[in-house]
């Protein structure tokens, strides 16, 4: 789903993105001229590789998410946010945010179930 900046009031806008058994959904607005706001929560599943023995295994996902979206590059001088800012052109494409959500969590350092019974 691809919401333009252009669309954005202050009141929110529903959204959802799915990418196999992943799901982002939450609440779009625009903030200020400049920045629009995310916040929703990530659920589902993902397969990942433990780092210790290399097996794949489900991770159960439920955490929020919030973020700040610029449309444009963000100076950041102007104002203080404390979400995480995204870069964008002209419209917020939420599959390619799940995307790096999901990218983000496969960089994390994973152990399965095993191993950590094992340590």
């Amino acid at each position: 789903m691809r919401v333009p900046f252009s669309r954005l009031g202050s009141a929110p806008i529903a959204v959802k993105a799915a990418i196999d058994e992943t799901l982002l959904e939450g609440e779009l607005k625009r903030g200020t001229k400049e920045l629009a706001f995310f916040s929703g929560r990530l659920t589902g599943k993902v397969k990942l590789n433990c780092d210790l023995c290399a097996e794949e295994y489900d991770c159960n996902l439920d955490e929020e998410i919030k973020l700040a979206l610029c449309e444009g590059v963000f100076d950041g001088e102007s104002e203080k946010i404390e979400e995480a800012i995204i870069e964008c052109e002209d419209a917020i494409d939420c599959e390619e945010i799940l995307r790096g959500e999901i990218a983000s969590i496969k960089c994390d350092y994973h152990r399965c179930e095993r191993c950590k019974a094992n340590n």
